[in-house]
């Protein structure tokens, strides 16, 4: 295969993904292309690489997985023989995952920091920026491709509603926007857009301001502690309800408890309006995160 045509593989794959991932999967794919020298991206290919990456030193069995992923993702946009199967994909060790939640007192810390209600570590201080972004991130979840998403438009406070243009496919929808809400998000307003790469600084300020120095903490982190604290007072669908995920088709009772009502006189597009405020109320009232701020 000659270069041109490497070049080629990696545009109609780099085409067919958003922006922010462009990087982490062309750092991937990139990789596996240089590999592959003059041979063609077959199935025996795919295979060899998948052995030279099990015998490398390097990868990490969440890297592993990573450039599976990508190199599945780059055989089908590109129309090629992809050889494994349903539960061949590399298994992720238990001992292997380091995914941590931040505790809720460094959360509380963190708001109280930018409400200006405790003195900042350090000589960083919050603006507006930390402040609506850790609102985001505290609240409702986001992630960070969703707070880069953000636009004036998605803050609706004449009718007291926020809009979430959800990334990794999960469910996109309005959620209610309480009073003592608004003034952490209007403060900053969204005019200016954030990169991804922007914000992943202002939550380095943020852990400044902490005096805390965790490399692998980081805004997904206060995502996983707030759903663990969902738990103490939510089931399964209302937390897929309210942090937006997309339902598996391989966990059908999940499903099938999240899926929208209908039947003589019930107006499918009211009930599902009716069930949203339902959830985001009960987070409302519950949420340690959320009583943070008030």
């Amino acid at each position: 295969m000659t270069e041109a045509e490497k070049a080629a593989l990696l545009e109609r794959l780099l085409s067919a993904v958003g922006p922010s991932s462009r990087n982490y999967f062309r750092r991937y794919s990139s990789t596996f292309l240089r590999w592959l020298e003059d041979r063609e991206p077959d199935a025996a290919a795919a295979r060899g690489w998948m052995e030279h990456l099990r015998h490398s030193t390097t990868y990490a069995d969440g890297s592993l997985s990573q450039a599976w992923a990508v190199m599945r993702r780059l055989f089908i946009v590109n129309k090629l023989e992809w050889p494994f199967h349903r539960g061949e994909a590399p298994i992720i060790r238990e001992q292997q995952v380091f995914a941590p939640s931040l505790a809720p007192e460094a959360i509380s810390a963190l708001v109280d920091i930018v409400r200006c209600k405790r003195r900042p570590e350090g000589d960083l201080k919050p603006d507006a920026r930390h402040k609506a972004l850790l609102c985001l991130s505290s609240v409702w979840g986001f992630r960070r491709e969703e707070m880069a998403s953000m636009v004036p438009a998605f803050l609706d406070t004449s009718n007291g509603l926020l809009f979430v243009e959800t990334a990794k496919r999960g469910r996109q929808r309005w959620h209610i926007l309480p009073d003592f809400l608004v003034p952490p998000l209007q403060e900053w307003g969204f005019s200016t857009p954030l990169s991804p790469a922007t914000i992943s600084s202002i939550f380095m300020d943020l852990k400044a301001m902490l005096a805390y120095t965790e490399r692998e903490v980081g805004w997904h982190s206060i995502r996983r502690a707030a759903i663990k604290e969902a738990y103490a007072f939510a089931n399964e669908p209302q937390i897929y309800t309210f942090y937006r995920w997309k339902r598996s088709t391989s966990n059908m009772p999940l499903r099938y408890a999240s899926s929208p009502v209908v039947g003589p006189g019930v107006d499918v597009r009211r009930d599902i309006g009716r069930a949203d405020k339902e959830v985001d109320d009960l987070f409302y009232a519950h949420h340690p995160f959320i009583q943070f701020w008030r």
